[in-house]
């Protein structure tokens, strides 16, 4: 499956995509609830993919 740039989230586009804060988004990351990449290597914007966005919103016990 190809992915395009469309199917990826920034750390602010997808604390708006979950109305949540981008510290929390950035917390998640860290904790390991959602999946994130960081295709330019360390320094880099960090990029979500879509579809783990909407996954990671149903897990039990995550705190909004």
């Amino acid at each position: 499956m190809t992915h395009t740039a469309a199917d990826f989230l920034k750390v602010p586009e997808a604390a708006a995509e979950l109305r949540v804060s981008e510290k929390t988004i950035r917390s998640w990351i860290e904790d390991g609830y959602l999946p994130a990449s960081q295709p330019a290597g360390p320094g880099g914007s960090i990029r979500i993919d879509r579809r783990d966005l909407f996954h990671s919103e149903r897990r039990e016990g995550v705190e909004r």
